[in-house]
This record gives structure tokens, C-alpha cells and sequence, in this order.
């Protein structure tokens, strides 16, 4: 995995939001990427989703009982 020295000593602040729905397109010059859950846990294995804290996101929602283990 990639570490993010840039925020080694800082804290990251994540969420799980059920249900959601896209209202409107994102703000120009972002580009949004949509995975099913399969595709996650398959871009994850394969280090295309490969940060060390996004990672760490999925696990801690993966063993608080919020997301299937992939």
C-alpha cells in the first residue's frame, strides 16, 4: 500500500452515508468514480485503490459490522 507522508500525524475523518443518490453532476475539473462493492474490494487487492488511509477507512467499516468483507 501507499502511505500518505503528508498526513502521517494528522487524523482522517470518514463516514458511511447508506442510501444516497447523486442530485447533480460534480463541480468541473473533478472527475467521479463509481465501483460496485465487488469492484472496490477487486481494485483494493490489485493496489489500484492502494492509499494506506483510504484502506484503513474500508477496514474500520468492514469490523464495525458496516460493510461485508471482500
Amino acid at each position: 500500500m501507499a502511505v500518505d507522508t503528508g498526513r502521517l500525524n494528522n487524523s482522517i475523518w470518514a463516514c458511511v452515508a447508506a442510501g444516497v443518490r447523486r442530485v447533480q453532476g460534480p463541480e468541473r475539473g473533478i472527475e467521479v468514480v463509481q465501483w460496485s462493492i465487488d469492484e472496490l474490494w477487486r481494485a483494493t487487492r490489485a493496489g489500484e485503490f492502494g492509499l494506506s488511509l483510504h484502506v484503513a477507512v474500508l477496514m474500520r467499516a468492514v469490523l464495525a459490522g458496516k460493510l461485508a468483507a471482500g
